[in-house]
């Protein structure tokens, strides 16, 4: 309502509200809308006593009827039909077999409803009515009263649309569910000398309890009454402030915990007043502040310093942040909580042996697990003493921290991959670099800061993790299998960029070893989408004996009897095959090490032994054992209750550039005594050099 009007006996000042106009998604609506137009009466108040509400064209409410729609509650826009100072309609639509409908005021502020109704003698009844409305954090100051849309209004009403009724109309009184503060600013001249020149930029209302956010209101009975409130502790308004003028916070109608009221102006000079003890505040009401008086206001400042350890002939290490408070320098006990947005506690002022001069130099506690303060939003809370002005209760004063730590430079940097160093103890498919910064290992090695540091190579993302004195490690994993060529390389710390580091043809190389792989519980296709290529008769088998399943995998040979009676005239039936793996990046020669583990299974006689291949081939469907120059003969350990060989035994194996991948063969079984299997189980690469 931009010209609601709130009319105080004092005539200390009205209110001007007013709603911008939405357009509700027709697709959330169904088909049998109903025309409805409720229209404000005589009586039509807030629960001010003798306050009228003045509407305008422009004006809009929320109306719910509350009705389920896919467990979707609807708002419905009610725009202005006609209006005349108190009077006003307003038309929208409803569904049919609506019975009860609750109104809010204004229609942006309005966010839910839940309601229910019994049948009760041929009448429905209203059993539950929960509105959810939203009371701002963030108010726009108004000279003499509050802004537009600041304050809420509720209404509800029954209404029979059982039926298609042509055009219904219905009355609604609306009801205020907000409580006022007000408060006078002083005459310019009794301003400080120091602010004199300069403008209020803002005045927060704070308490120990939420006073703004989402706060649900019970309007079952005859009056709203508020049940619960969450959100945020303070106000905050912003606008223009002119000596002499009453400005009204609007805030939930609840008992406040201590009350602080904080002035910033212009140039960030900050004036602070509060006062310990309980406030009941009521719905409809309002409670004067008084006139703000800056002589008993005590100013705080909160600043941040950043600071750097010696340089031992290097740059100066990043170490910490040290907060710098302002406060009155007659202070007999302090006690202040500094918390990060998160709401963690990153400082603890509660020594007046580190006062000095006006100002905190440091703090005591909480140094060690927050050394250094991030950029971002901070609150202190809290109290002090003064002997001049008593004890100074601060709720969740804001500050920020926007400083740039100067010491942030990239001095080594090393990338590597396996193939740099031959090692078996990295990961075939990761780039490493290690680069070295000027910031301190209490900084580096601290948990809260892990997400600080981010680093780019080539464009990619990557986090990285300290190594001590200085030096972190970065990884990119899942690398192609190739060589890489660093172009660029950029860091940054707390948002902040470091310098770049720009290598001259800088190349790594990506393996893809060491590699290990295990064809245990895969099915065909699993392997073929792992990059191994099945050729021959290699195959999966699930090997039964008197009908139990006694091995499954994939085997490389075999020799069966199969037909005949008892053995005679039985055919003989022999399979062989071999895997091939995906290419390995082979920059030159390289000396390897492969292994293998196979398992064995023979259905009569002792123990005998499967001999198979393995070496490196140029192509995936190439047999290592065709050329006896490259191939590695190993043997496989055959019983009647399977043998495992080839596990732990390293094989020398030579790779090429193009002669780079694996191959594993088993030679053709000859031995006639019973049934024989090879089955492969695993394959193993590593660096041999």
């Amino acid at each position: 309502m931009r010209n609601l009007k709130f009319i105080f006996a004092a005539s200390l000042f009205f209110a001007a509200l007013s709603c911008e106009k939405e357009s509700l998604p027709q697709s959330t609506l169904e088909s049998n809308l109903v025309p409805l137009v409720l229209t404000t009466g005589d009586d039509t108040k807030t629960s001010l006593v003798g306050n009228e509400i003045h509407w305008s064209e422009d004006d809009s409410l929320a109306v719910f009827d509350c009705q389920p729609v896919s467990n979707d509650i609807t708002k419905n826009l009610f725009e202005v039909q006609s209006f005349e100072d108190s009077f006003a309609s307003f038309k929208g639509f409803v569904r049919g077999g609506t019975h009860y409908i609750a109104a809010v005021y204004p229609f942006k502020n309005a966010l839910g409803c839940e309601m229910d109704s019994d049948l009760i003698d041929w009448k429905y009844v209203l059993t539950k009515l929960n509105l959810s409305v939203n009371v701002p954090s963030s108010q726009i100051a108004k000279a003499g009263s509050f802004a537009e849309e600041h304050n809420i209004s509720v209404s509800k009403t029954s209404i029979d649309l059982s039926s298609n009724t042509q055009n219904p109309n219905r009355e609604v009184n609306f009801k205020n569910v907000c409580s006022l503060l007000k408060f006078t600013l002083p005459e310019l001249e009794n301003w400080p000398d120091e602010i004199k020149s300069d403008e209020i930029r803002s005045v927060t209302f704070t308490s120990g309890t939420d006073i703004a956010g989402s706060m649900t209101v019970n309007f079952v009975g005859d009056e709203p009454t508020m049940t619960g409130i969450s959100g945020s502790k303070s106000v905050t308004m912003e606008g223009e402030f002119k000596p002499g003028k009453t400005y009204c916070f609007v805030v939930a109608p609840v008992e406040l915990d201590g009350i602080s009221i904080v002035v910033e102006t212009s140039s960030g000079k900050v004036y602070i007043k509060s006062k310990l003890g309980k406030t009941k505040l009521t719905q409809g009401t309002y409670r004067s502040l008084g006139t703000l008086n800056f002589d008993k206001m005590r100013p705080i400042t909160v600043s941040s310093e950043h600071t750097y350890g010696e340089s031992n002939g290097e740059s100066k290490k990043l170490t910490g942040t040290k907060l710098n408070m302002s406060l009155p320098e007659d202070l007999t006990d302090v006690s202040l909580s500094v918390k990060n947005s998160d709401g963690n506690e990153v400082r603890k002022i509660d020594d007046l042996s580190r006062y000095s001069n006006g100002v905190i130099i440091n703090t005591k506690t909480k140094d060690t697990d927050w050394p250094y303060l991030p950029k971002g939003d901070y609150t202190v809370s809290g109290s002090y003493t003064s002997s001049a002005g008593g004890v100074i209760e601060i709720f969740d004063y804001p500050f920020k921290i926007s400083e740039t730590p100067s010491a942030r430079t990239v001095t080594q940097f090393e990338p590597y991959t396996s193939y740099t160093n031959r090692s078996n103890s990295l990961d075939g498919s990761t780039i490493y670099i290690k680069f070295k910064v000027n910031v301190s290992d209490e900084i580096l090695t601290n948990s809260a800061y892990t997400s600080l540091f981010k680093f780019k190579l080539n464009g990619s993302a990557t986090s990285a993790v300290s190594l001590g004195n200085g030096v972190l490690e970065s990884t990119l994993a899942n690398q192609a299998w190739k060589a890489h060529t660093i172009t660029s390389v950029t860091c940054s710390f707390d948002d902040s960029p470091v310098n770049d580091y720009n290598p001259e043809s800088c190349t790594v190389h990506v393996t893809g070893i060491p590699y290990d792989y295990s064809f245990r519980n895969k099915t065909l296709a699993d392997i073929r989408s792992d990059n191994w290529t099945p050729n021959g008769d290699a195959n999966i088998f699930d090997l039964k004996v008197l009908g139990q399943s006694l091995y499954k995998g994939l085997f490389l040979s075999s020799r069966t009897l199969e037909g005949g009676l008892f053995g005679w005239g039985a055919t003989e039936v022999k399979k062989k095959g071999y895997m091939v793996s995906r290419s390995f990046h082979i920059p030159g020669n390289i000396n390897l090490q492969a292994s293998v583990s196979t398992t064995g299974y023979v259905s009569v006689g002792s123990e005998r032994t499967v001999k198979g291949y393995l070496g490196a081939v140029s192509s995936e469907k190439l047999e290592c054992n065709t050329d006896p120059k490259t191939a590695i003969s190993f043997t496989t350990p055959c019983s009647m209750t399977t043998s495992t060989g080839g596990s732990g035994v390293w094989y020398a194996v030579q790779f090429q550039s193009s002669i780079n991948r694996l191959c594993i063969t088993s030679e053709q079984v000859t031995d006639n005594n019973g049934n024989i299997y090879h089955f492969l189980n695993e394959a193993h690469l590593r660096y041999a050099e």
